[in-house]
């Protein structure tokens, strides 16, 4: 997501070469919703059975995504507070009290954190579904789908219109989220799915995913540094035409088939994405992935606001710098807090003796 965002700034658009955007035309956003939907699924069929954990879980998935959400808010309010001082005077009264209510209810809020909103809206609509529903995902699946629809007969941007900062349209996005969902409750039932067939059949299966994707890739791709064609390429995006969803299906089912087959072929090809997604800094990345997302909308504040002062090598380093950052952040997190857990254990072992040895003196 950093190197995404980097590449949109002027200086720094090198970086495109680098993400897997240039490779199969998707962002990030495109795999983190399905992934958050497709645990929810998982989880209803075990520890999340029993309605009272699940209302637990919702509750406190709510309240921690929109924490972080405000708190993504913070440099981009101020930077926006700034330029209006800067350009326009003092924000009036009316005009700040609009930024602040749009920023509380997820309207308006921190640049590059559009999925906060997104996400919060996602298990709001999953509460309600709930409520509505009980716990049957193929009608959430079908209420989905009827939003959806509706949201692509009057597209907009946030929640139905109700933004024009949130440039995606969470009312279309959704559909992503609860297709997940489905597919995590009948997760049991993939396995079967990779046996299907001859091993030929599946080759061929996963050959021509691969090539939809490319090929969709070419049709959809948009390059950040051709401005001519980026705004009706993101529109495209943001408001997940059809063609979008498809594509981002296609490329979901393609990346499910790489790391989940069993065909020796397979298996081989993706050897080297299972061994990066080993690696003990990309799983510390993604055990915190809610928190470094909101670290990277403060790098991405920083950057902003800095990169204007610098030339095209100083922006360069600059980004790359905070690459490095971003990467370090969650495994000197980790190493930091697991050592005062060491040295806090060793404390209560040692300390243990000695209390068993007063309590047995004063006995």
């Amino acid at each position: 997501m950093l190197v995404a965002h980097l590449s949109f700034q002027p200086d720094t658009t090198w970086f495109r070469f680098i993400h897997h955007h240039f490779v199969i035309g998707l962002y990030d956003a495109e795999f983190f919703v399905p992934v958050a939907g497709f645990l929810i699924g998982v989880m209803l069929m075990g520890k999340l059975k029993e309605p009272r954990r699940f209302w637990a879980f919702l509750k406190g998935r709510l309240w921690t995504i929109y924490k972080y959400y405000i708190l993504s808010a913070i440099p981009f309010l101020l930077i926006t507070v700034g330029f209006f001082s800067q350009t326009a005077g003092i924000l009036s009264a009316y005009d700040t009290g609009d930024l602040l209510l749009n920023t509380v209810f997820g309207q308006r809020g921190g640049m590059y954190s559009d999925i906060l909103p997104m996400y919060f809206y996602d298990f709001l609509m999953l509460v309600i579904f709930w409520k509505i529903f009980g716990v049957r995902p193929e009608l959430w699946l079908a209420a989905s789908v009827i939003t959806y629809v509706f949201s692509q007969i009057y597209p907009s941007h946030g929640f139905f219109g109700l933004s024009d900062f949130v440039l995606f349209n969470i009312a279309a996005w959704q559909i992503i989220f609860f297709a997940a969902v489905f597919a995590g409750h009948r997760s049991d039932k993939i396995p079967a799915l990779f046996r299907i067939g001859y091993p030929w059949q599946r080759y061929a299966i996963f050959a021509c995913l691969c090539v939809a994707t490319i090929v969709l890739r070419s049709k959809l791709f948009y390059d950040p540094a051709d401005v001519a064609n980026y705004s009706f390429s993101t529109t495209v995006r943001k408001q997940l035409h059809p063609l979008h969803l498809l594509h981002t299906t296609i490329a979901i089912s393609m990346l499910v088939v790489l790391l989940a087959s069993q065909d020796r072929a397979i298996k081989l090809i993706s050897a080297p994405i299972r061994s990066y997604f080993a690696l003990p800094v990309i799983r510390a990345i993604g055990k915190y992935s809610i928190q470094m997302f909101v670290f990277h909308v403060f790098l991405m504040a920083a950057f902003i606001e800095i990169n204007p002062q610098l030339g095209k090598i100083a922006s360069a380093a600059l980004g790359l710098s905070f690459l490095v950052a971003f990467v370090a952040a969650p495994n000197l997190w980790r190493h930091f807090t697991c050592g005062k857990r060491i040295e806090h254990a060793g404390e209560n072992v040692s300390i243990r003796p000695v209390n068993s040895a007063i309590a047995a003196s004063s006995n």
